[in-house]
Parts: structure tokens; C-alpha cells; sequence
């Protein structure tokens, strides 16, 4: 019998604005369509979502707002809903507390940010969010 639980893990990853030192940026354009961000297969097979969050550590200039949602695929919210993360320390989180947030699946899953300014993405000067995504691993049991 194998009573090792698995791995608590925690995955930081970070996108900025236009020029911003990041993991991922928003890529400069005249307009204010959605920009989606696939942060890639970051999700193990069989995983456990267990928490996700997006904090914003530094204003996103030039946009007047920035709305974010988080899913599994393009345009998707399975994670976290459209919201404002414009703010300097804006937070965003699943509105439900289930466990696990999502379904775990046979397969890795990407994970996709998608990010609507409220004026042009050209005008985005600054601009940092962090989404932290806090998972059970279970591929080594």
C-alpha cells in the first residue's frame, strides 16, 4: 500500500505589459481586442487544481482598465471569471471554493490568460500581474 498523498505545488508565472520584464507579455497593438496568453502545458495529467489566483504588482498605465479571466483553453473561464485586475494589488480568485476547481483529465493541460484592455494594447506603457497556481501531483505514485 502507497500512502505518499502526492506533491503540493505551487507555479508562479508572471506577464506584463508591453516591454515589461515577464515570463509573458501583452504584445503591443492599436486596438483593444482580447489578448490570450497560453502559459502551456503546465498542468500535469491527473492533476488537482486546489488554488489559482491573479495579483496585480503593478498598474497597467495606458489601458484605464484591464479585465483578465483564466481557463483551459482560449477565451475560457473555467478558473476565474472576467474581472478587473487594472490596480496596483487588485486580486482575482475562483468565485466558488470547490475542490478540486476543475475535473482533473487523463491528459497535461494548458493554462490561458486572457487580457481586454480598455484602451489600446499601444498604449500600455507598464503593467505586471502574477497568477499563482497551486496543484496536487500525482504522475510519481
Amino acid at each position: 500500500m502507497n500512502y505518499n498523498w502526492g506533491r503540493l505545488k505551487t507555479l508562479k508565472v508572471t506577464i506584463g505589459g508591453i516591454g515589461i520584464a515577464a515570463d509573458f507579455n501583452f504584445v503591443t497593438a492599436a486596438n483593444t481586442a482580447e489578448q490570450p496568453i497560453d502559459l502551456g502545458a503546465i498542468l500535469p495529467a491527473q492533476c488537482s487544481v486546489q488554488a489559482i489566483h491573479l495579483h496585480t504588482n503593478a498598474v497597467f498605465t495606458g489601458a484605464t482598465t484591464l479585465v483578465a479571466d483564466v481557463g483551459l483553453t482560449t477565451g475560457a473561464a473555467e478558473f476565474i471569471a472576467s474581472a478587473t485586475i487594472y490596480a496596483t494589488d487588485a486580486m482575482l480568485a475562483p468565485a466558488a471554493a470547490s475542490n478540486p476547481l476543475v475535473a482533473p483529465v487523463a491528459t497535461v493541460q494548458h493554462v490561458w490568460v486572457n487580457g481586454t484592455p480598455g484602451a489600446n494594447w499601444s498604449n500600455v506603457t507598464a503593467g505586471l500581474v502574477t497568477i499563482y497556481i497551486t496543484y496536487l501531483d500525482f504522475t510519481d505514485l
